[in-house]
């Protein structure tokens, strides 16, 4: 049976402003064979008001079990019930300190990006920064079948979405492994952020050194990741979507992609094809 683990060796974290905070190193994983999404084993858990445990082997990725995130007609995925999203907790990063997060997204045939007005900005992952924004990935609207996924860095309030887009897309029917890694600084040069689609990196923060960088301030940390959670101008219509095998962890991983970058990678150490919009894939 897979089975959850953290790995904590030590914990100091230097909290003075201008310094570079380090935290022990950690490693976060779990894929739900407890059967449940709860917190139990130790995992801190997913909050959220319509986030179930799934046993419907059509939508695991491995295993037995996965997360179901169900999205009603007309919600946000936010305001104060938390509704449609993942909340979880993690072990506090500061300026200086890194993040890699990977996890397999699966769309079921007839999802619906559509929003009931004209917004077209979904949140697929994206981490809190304190007294700022969020920094991860979200997806742009195409049309009601596909969303471009595209690198969100918001350490304050500018916004350069346009030079952001990757050209690859979320489509329906096939699960994803997304990987999303960050170096968190308050400098622009230091400010690392790449993301890869089934072990093949498709967004690199260093080609857009003219955006934010990932913290407003040397003080600024972060301590909760969000899957989903808002949907510009309210969902469309009621539907699912399903999460599983998570990594979330401080430590460089093992795995480097094609260009040497370190990456948890998908599972099995599996590096596929880059994914284009004339391509399907699902990994097993």
């Amino acid at each position: 049976m897979k089975v959850f683990y953290r790995i904590i060796f030590m914990v100091f974290i230097l909290n003075i402003p201008g310094f570079i905070q380090e935290s022990g190193a950690w490693t976060e994983k779990v894929n739900f064979e407890n059967g449940t999404v709860d917190g139990a084993d130790g995992f801190s858990g997913f909050v959220g008001s319509e986030v179930y445990i799934n046993t419907n082997l059509n939508y695991v990725q491995n295993g037995a079990y996965s997360v179901r995130v169900h999205f009603l007609a007309g919600d946000r995925c936010w305001d104060s019930s938390l509704t449609c999203g993942a909340h979880q907790s993690i072990e506090t990063l500061g300026n200086g300190e890194e993040l890699w997060i990977r996890a397999y997204y699966y769309f079921p045939p007839g999802f619906n990006w559509d929003s009931q007005g004209s917004d077209v900005w979904r949140k697929i992952l994206r981490y809190m920064v304190s007294g700022a924004g969020n920094t991860g990935l979200m997806c742009i609207r195409e049309s009601s079948s596909r969303c471009e996924i595209m690198g969100s860095t918001e350490a304050s309030t500018y916004y350069s979405y346009n030079d952001q887009k990757t050209g690859q897309y979320l489509e329906a029917g096939n699960w994803y492994c997304i990987e999303n890694y960050t170096k968190l600084s308050t400098s622009v040069e230091q400010t690392e952020h790449k993301i890869w689609i089934n072990g093949t990196k498709i967004f690199d923060f260093g080609d857009f050194r003219s955006d934010d960088p990932t913290l407003p301030s040397p003080d600024s940390v972060v301590n909760t990741i969000r899957f989903f959670t808002y949907w510009n101008d309210a969902v469309s219509v009621t539907q699912n979507a399903y999460i599983d095998n998570i990594i979330i962890t401080n430590e460089l991983p093992a795995q480097q992609d094609t260009e040497g970058n370190p990456m948890i990678g998908p599972e099995n150490g599996l590096i596929l094809p880059k994914p284009n919009a004339a391509q399907n894939f699902r990994v097993e």
